[in-house]
């Protein structure tokens, strides 16, 4: 069964999982600190999919 079968499975319609960056859809952004002291947003530069390519809810993390 593929992953995204299960996730339709256990009806997760807020949850996906990003293989590629930049990405197209929406997704929340963190943000750096640099030396002087502003924050500028961080997209993580890695490029792997995997527990960090998931991206969900909380409500979804309770199912």
């Amino acid at each position: 069964m593929l992953i995204l079968d299960h996730l339709n499975y256990l009806n997760m319609k807020h949850t996906t999982i990003v293989d590629c960056y930049p990405t197209t859809i929406s997704i929340a952004s963190g943000y750096l600190k640099n030396e002087q002291g502003a924050y500028g947003i961080y997209e993580s530069p890695r490029e792997h999919t995997g527990d960090g390519g998931v991206h969900t809810t909380v409500e979804e993390l309770v199912k």
